[in-house]
């Protein structure tokens, strides 16, 4: 693949798993804390009082935007009394790693920002603004996600496109880097994109291709095919099919395999 840089520079908001780290490792520690719906935020220091309300508000806006999405919070409401998610809001990246036992590398982009997700609970520290557009939607993506389809077999790709999709611009912005790319034929082939670890990429310009690639794809399903059938694409996941089976149920006269959904996203892309 050539390598073409110019309009390809998205911020990248990595998957911090954290395996080991328990919410029980912090019951040492002094925490305060706010409730709400479907999250309780505990955070250390008076100070953080206003961080946590917003972080609540914020938290609770998007399990209702991406629940709906997906078909989580059509059916049911999950997350609720005893079963609310936790979000965990240390008073300094200095004492976030301390506690956590992260490296100093395990952050979000630029090494600013920082999430480990361990279970249903996130975990970070007091940090700049676009945390409230960017991580937050992100990693509630995923866990709701993964709380929902309950499937290691997801592909990543649907993954990281679904965790994207409410990041504030990121849909609009992976469509103007990618259409140009997409139009010289210069994109991950779906069939390719199936088995693709991004953890295990080591080049920045292919890392960056996969995340604008994948919420394009997703933004894509839901933009020309609507979300309730995009909702029961989930659900049929959630049920046990695959991908392919779960395309194939909902969109027969449309997009029933990947090649046919590669070949409607190409034309979407490029306008044709």
């Amino acid at each position: 693949m050539m390598r073409v840089w110019v309009g390809l520079a998205l911020n990248l908001v990595p998957l911090l798993f954290a395996p080991g780290v328990r919410a029980d490792v912090f019951d040492q520690l002094q925490w305060l804390s706010m409730k709400d719906s479907h999250f309780i935020v505990y955070f250390q220091e008076e100070r953080d009082t206003p961080i946590a309300r917003k972080i609540l508000r914020e938290a609770e806006k998007y399990y209702q935007r991406i629940g709906t999405t997906i078909g989580f919070t059509r059916y049911g409401d999950f997350w609720t009394w005893d079963n609310r998610a936790r979000i965990f809001l240390f008073a300094s990246k200095e004492t976030f790693l301390t506690e956590t036992g992260q490296p100093e590398w395990s952050t979000g982009y630029v090494n600013k920002d920082a999430v480990a997700i361990i279970g249903r609970m996130i975990v970070t520290y007091r940090q700049e603004e676009n945390f409230f557009d960017g991580l937050l939607p992100h990693e509630i993506g995923h866990l709701i996600l993964h709380e929902f389809i309950k499937d290691a077999r997801i592909p990543s790709w649907f993954d990281e496109g679904i965790a994207q999709l409410y990041e504030a611009g990121k849909p609009e912005q992976a469509f103007r880097a990618m259409k140009p790319l997409v139009s010289r034929g210069q994109f991950i082939h779906f069939r390719d994109l199936m088995r693709w670890d991004v953890q295990q990429q080591q080049d920045p310009f292919n890392v960056t291709l996969f995340y604008a690639q994948s919420v394009t794809i997703v933004d894509f399903l839901i933009k020309r095919y609507g979300s309730d059938a995009f909702g029961r694409l989930c659900r049929n996941m959630r049920d046990g099919k695959s991908l392919e089976e779960a395309l194939d149920k909902v969109y027969p006269n449309t997009v029933p395999t990947l090649s046919d959904l590669e070949q409607k996203w190409v034309s979407f892309m490029t306008g044709r």
